[in-house]
């Protein structure tokens, strides 16, 4: 999905993001760090796509989750507050 990305592919990005996550999702559970991870790289390319609404939204959940499982001060906490 980074390749797709680099060159673009936002569409494709979008796809394996949202097909990576909904896996996470199923074997990890919403609340696991690797699913978080999988859900804020969706987010980015939602964002790259011009779908804003939808990625802050995303952004927004990823972070007050973060905030919840991994406390204020962690790094991907704060990586998804900037």
């Amino acid at each position: 999905a980074n390749a797709l990305y680099a060159h673009g592919a936002f569409n494709d990005t979008a796809r394996i993001h949202k097909a990576t996550l909904a896996s996470r999702r199923r074997v990890l559970g919403d609340e696991h760090p690797d699913t978080l991870v999988s859900e804020n790289n969706l987010s980015t390319a939602l964002f790259a796509q011009g779908q804003y609404t939808e990625a802050a939204r995303a952004f927004s959940d990823t972070l007050e989750a973060r905030r919840r499982i991994l406390g204020p001060d962690h790094l991907q906490t704060l990586q998804s507050a900037n």
